[in-house]
């Protein structure tokens, strides 16, 4: 199966991630967070579950990647083997055997690399989604769901647009035909109800009762067979209630809506209010939320992280060259040191780590704060970003901006106590 996956762009009213399969348009996938860390990680997903696709399979059992010809010939089980020319024995492995039997290309062939199916991409994505969201709500204490507003010429707005006015051209037809039909509207009285009920807290049973009696929709489809349906009076009830809800930067938009008159425009607005009102809500959720969520992030994240590296093997490609460096330069630096820990105290020698003068071996603190330092230098369009920051890739980056500037400004400094401690100096550099 050729599977790939390429970014919808801004031609789409998706925003999501659209498959290809077989070369034709497949299933699009639930669309990540709008956020270039959700976008970035899925990315590296993809870019890793591709390759598998189109040549995992191949590699296996070529005996690629192992070091030693394919032909290397056994020997018989009469026959002796043939003495070293050295003459001496066969140098024994750490388990006690011979050196032949450890060797690569007598292993029997590897199992080609598991590929996920399209369903399981879906799941993955769909996690991913998920751990995004839950790592910024703890850690972004500003994080609030937003509506998504096109740019007004883009061509998602112009498909809304048009979509919309049909919706409601179609609605006014249905009302202003004779006798009215109420098909579309009881539909829209039925989402109203749905809406308002969502917004009720636990603790509100009363009024979860008063909104069930107003709105019976049973009562409201007799109502409009009998051609008794009062619309007015129902959207009235509709906003008095909205009213009660609605936080108190929306009691603006809820009041300007009783000077409405025409019942398709009203039920158009209530929509778009009620959508205001339900994302105040999940916002509200979040903030109530967010210090149970920062008690249990860790084991949260965790938990997921191994739950993806185990779908998604060696998936942390990137990871692994960031974190193999910062160990190089680690132990590089370390070897240039003095060989006496107690005589070398400066800042530079503190801040690698403790490292063991037998082993040689950097603790994995000196590794992480060498790697962490690398990324303060980073150069985003030479390397690829290391996977398990991709998350925090702009909190990073804001870190590394502002590290710059501390720099550009220390070194003006400087530059301005020399020239006041040097006045034998005309002319500044800088005015050239």
């Amino acid at each position: 199966m050729n599977l790939s996956l390429r970014p919808v762009g801004a031609a789409s009213p998706l925003g999501g991630w659209e498959t290809l399969e077989g070369g034709g348009s497949g299933r699009t996938a639930p669309p990540l967070p709008r956020s270039a860390v959700g976008s970035a990680l899925f990315e590296a997903v993809a870019g890793r579950v591709r390759r598998r696709a189109n040549g995992g399979s191949a590699r296996a059992g070529t005996g690629i990647g192992t070091g030693r010809p394919r032909n290397t010939a056994m020997p018989k089980p009469d026959e002796e083997e043939p003495p070293r020319p050295d003459g001496g024995a066969e140098e024994a492995g750490p388990s006690g055997g011979s050196r032949e039997e450890e060797l690569p290309a007598l292993r029997p062939p590897a199992s080609p690399p598991q590929i996920l199916s399209m369903s399981e991409l879906l799941e993955t994505a769909h996690e991913i989604s998920k751990l995004t969201i839950a790592h910024e709500i703890v850690l972004n204490h500003d994080f609030k769901l937003q509506a998504v507003n096109f740019a007004p010429n883009s061509l998602e707005n112009r498909v809304k647009e048009t979509l919309h006015k049909a919706f409601w051209d179609s609605l006014k037809e249905q009302l202003s035909a004779s006798p009215p039909d109420y098909t579309q509207a009881i539909q829209l009285l039925q989402e109203i109800k749905e809406a308002l009920l969502s917004l009720l807290l636990p603790r509100h049973n009363r009024l979860r009762s008063q909104i069930e009696e107003a709105l019976d929709m049973e009562l409201i489809r007799q109502e409009a067979e009998h051609g008794a349906l009062d619309i007015p009076s129902l959207t009235m009830y509709i906003l008095g209630t909205m009213a009660m809800l609605c936080a108190p930067v929306r009691d603006g938009e809820v009041q300007r809506l009783q000077s409405l008159t025409d019942p398709v425009q009203l039920l158009r607005e209530i929509f778009r209010v009620l959508d205001l009102m339900k994302m105040d809500m999940l916002n509200f959720t979040i903030q109530s939320l967010r210090p149970h969520l920062q008690d249990h992030s860790v084991q949260y994240e965790r938990k997921k992280f191994q739950e993806l590296l185990e779908k998604l093997h060696n998936s942390l490609d990137h990871t692994t060259e960031w974190l193999r460096k910062a160990a190089a330069e680690v132990a590089a630096a370390s070897s240039q040191s003095p060989p006496h820990p107690a005589v070398s105290s400066s800042p530079a020698s503190l801040s690698q780590g403790a490292v063991s003068s037998s082993t040689a071996v950097p603790s994995p603190t000196s590794v992480l704060n060498r790697g962490y330092m690398n990324l303060l230098c980073w150069e985003p369009g030479q390397k690829e970003y290391p996977e398990t920051l991709f998350m925090d890739q702009a909190r990073l980056q804001e870190v590394q901006s502002q590290q710059e500037k501390s720099e550009y400004a220390g070194t003006g400094w400087l530059w301005d106590e020399q020239q006041e401690s040097s006045p034998g100096v005309e002319e500044d550099p800088r005015s050239k």
